[in-house]
């Protein structure tokens, strides 16, 4: 329920940002550091809480600059956004799953041994 409540605190707030026009005077007055916001839009675009306020500045700068300019810088955000979202999460996320496989490796032996999961295994 925190969680749901962050996203819709998030929407909420690019509504008001995009609706009072407050995102195009902040753009419009930063227009010198047009990459950079991409930049950093790109990079609070990966995450699920922050990716509706993202989103609407990357659509504020595109109205004003090149939308390739804009894509281009805000891809390369995201791709350092992930990575450092990858670099806290992998340790944490890798001790769980194998804590999961060792309490039930019995079941999951059974299971990929069935019949009907060979089937899926090409996909997998």
């Amino acid at each position: 329920m925190r969680d749901l409540a962050i996203i819709a605190l998030g929407i909420v707030v690019s509504i008001i940002l995009v609706r009072t026009g407050v995102l195009k005077n902040i753009v419009s007055s930063a227009r010198e550091i047009e990459i950079l916001g991409s930049f950093l839009s790109g990079m609070f675009f990966v995450s699920i809480f922050t990716a509706a306020p993202s989103l609407a500045v990357l659509t504020e700068i595109s109205q004003t600059s090149s939308p390739y300019l804009v894509a281009f810088w805000g891809a390369l955000g995201a791709l350092i956004g992930d990575l450092i979202i990858f670099k806290f999460v992998k340790d944490s996320l890798s001790v769980s799953l194998l804590g999961f496989v060792k309490r039930e490796e019995n079941r999951l032996i059974k299971f990929f041994r069935k019949k009907h999961f060979r089937v899926f295994l090409p996909f997998i």
